[in-house]
């Protein structure tokens, strides 16, 4: 973090990075922030006599296919979005720790499987089961060789 602009230090546009928090006081201002951010079109939200956002099934499925924390969104309540980012972040370390602990034909045993689920032919719980079934067995047979 860059104390004197306050922007991060990623590499990308540092614009949606600032720090000021300011302009995400109301939902309007959020909803205007996140698709700045993302480079969204407006989603053409409709609103209530009193000019606030009107919470029906088109604003919940705006929400949910391009991934919004409504508690954030509405509320402006960031704890959830933490709390997915911790969790996400907490799967992807203990993947990459497993992965790390493959050999090569179990590299490409899980290389396989992330294919048939990424063409849509499995279902990602059934490519990871059948994944472990078939590491377990490998790894019986090369323990009996």
């Amino acid at each position: 973090m860059n104390a004197e602009t306050k922007t991060t230090d990623f590499d990308a546009n540092s614009e949606i990075f600032v720090a000021d928090f300011s302009d995400l006081i109301t939902c309007q201002q959020r909803v205007t922030a996140f698709c700045r951010w993302f480079d969204l079109p407006d989603p053409g939200l409709r609103y209530d006599e009193d000019g606030d956002i009107l919470v029906d099934d088109v604003f919940l499925r705006w929400c949910k296919d391009e991934g919004i924390s409504i508690d954030w969104l509405v509320c402006g309540d960031p704890k959830g979005m933490a709390a997915v980012f911790r969790e996400r972040q907490r799967g992807r370390n203990q993947m990459e720790s497993d992965i790390a602990e493959l050999d090569e034909d179990e590299v490409e045993m899980f290389a396989f499987a992330i294919r048939a689920y990424v063409k849509n032919t499995v279902p990602l719980d059934q490519a990871k089961e059948v994944l472990k079934k078939c590491i377990e067995e490998y790894r019986e047979e090369t323990k009996a060789a």
